[in-house]
C-alpha cells in the first residue's frame, strides 16, 4: 500500500506495510437434541454460550457466525430455535426405546457391563424369575464375576407401547443361561419398563417370568 507524504512542501511516496483483510465470517448451522440446556460456541476466553433450559430434550438449530480476529476464534449472532414439530429428525419413540431394549439384549449377552450402564437406569431392578428382587449393581456383579452367563437370549416376538414419557416393552424370548454352575434353558416372558430421563430413554424395570407348557392332559 502507498501513501503520499508532504513534507516541508516536498511531496513523496513513502512504502507503508498492507493491513491484513479481515477474513470473512463462517457460516455455522449445527442441529441436534439439546442435552443439557445449554450450548457453547467458540473459542476458549470469546466464544459464546446460550442457556436456553425451555428447549432442554427438544430438537433445536443453532445458527450463527465464526470469525478469526487476532488469531482468536470468536463466536458472534447465534441463536438458538426449535425445530418445526420438536422431533424433526429423532426416530420415533417407539423405534428409540426398541433399539434400546435390543442394545439391553446384545450387552446381556456379551457381558459388557458398560454397555449395560448406559442402558439401565441406576435405581433399575428386576424380578427374576424366582420372584427374587436384584438391583443393578448386584447384577453387574454377578456378571462380572461370571456367575451369570448368558449364552442366548434369542428374541421370539417383541412389542413396544409408548405412553408419554413412559414405555413398555413386552417380550417373549428363548434364553439359555448359566446361573451359580447351574444351566437355565428355557422360554421365558420380558416385561421391560423405560421412561424418558433429561431427554433420554432408560430401561427402571424387567420382569422376567418362565412361560410354562401347556398342561398335562389328564387320563
Amino acid at each position: 500500500m502507498w501513501k503520499t507524504v508532504v513534507p516541508s512542501g516536498l511531496m513523496c511516496l513513502v512504502a507503508l506495510p498492507a493491513l491484513a483483510a479481515e477474513p470473512a465470517p463462517n457460516k455455522v448451522e449445527m442441529k441436534g437434541t439439546l442435552r443439557s440446556g445449554i450450548v457453547a460456541i467458540g473459542g476458549e476466553t470469546t466464544g459464546t454460550i446460550i442457556e436456553t433450559k425451555e428447549l432442554n430434550g427438544k430438537m433445536v438449530v443453532v445458527t450463527g457466525e465464526l470469525n478469526m480476529r487476532h488469531k482468536r476464534l470468536t463466536a458472534t449472532r447465534f441463536a438458538a430455535t426449535l425445530v418445526p414439530g420438536g422431533q424433526a429428525d429423532e426416530p420415533a419413540p417407539e423405534k428409540q426405546v426398541a433399539a434400546l431394549s435390543e442394545q439391553h439384549r446384545l450387552a446381556a449377552i456379551k457381558g459388557d457391563t458398560k454397555a449395560l450402564d448406559a442402558v439401565l437406569a441406576d435405581d433399575w431392578v428386576v424380578v427374576g424369575p424366582t420372584g427374587a428382587v436384584e438391583t443393578k449393581r448386584q447384577q453387574e456383579k454377578k456378571i462380572k464375576d461370571k456367575s451369570l452367563v448368558f449364552e442366548a437370549i434369542d428374541p421370539k416376538e417383541v412389542k413396544v407401547r409408548v405412553h408419554g414419557d413412559a414405555a413398555i416393552v413386552m417380550g417373549l424370548y428363548h434364553i439359555k443361561a448359566t446361573l451359580n454352575g447351574r444351566t437355565v434353558d428355557g422360554v421365558f416372558r420380558n416385561t421391560g419398563v423405560f421412561t424418558k430421563q433429561a431427554g433420554t430413554w432408560r430401561c427402571v424395570f424387567n420382569q422376567v417370568t418362565p412361560v410354562a407348557g401347556p398342561p398335562a392332559e389328564k387320563r
